[in-house]
């Protein structure tokens, strides 16, 4: 489906802008679709992760963590 997603200044970029593209304390709306989802994409990166070095494995789940806390606290602000 079709949603919009609206990040307020604090999770977005807050004070500082982003040079000259987007102004201090910006509201951000993304006009977003999900049109799918890959069948067997999970285990395709399931499979690059166990092949890197564990140090890079704990830099994967770190980001997936925060990107997965980031999205949930967003959106269950927002409902």
């Amino acid at each position: 489906g079709k949603r919009t997603l609206k990040i307020p200044p604090r999770l977005a970029y807050g004070d500082r802008g982003a040079g000259d593209v987007i102004p201090p304390n910006a509201h951000l709306a993304f006009d977003v679709e999900l049109k799918g989802i890959a069948n067997g994409a999970v285990e395709e990166k399931a499979a690059e992760l166990t092949s890197m070095s564990p140090v890079k494995q704990l830099g994967v789940v770190f980001v997936i963590v925060s990107v997965i806390y980031d999205v949930l606290h967003f959106v269950l602000h927002i409902i």
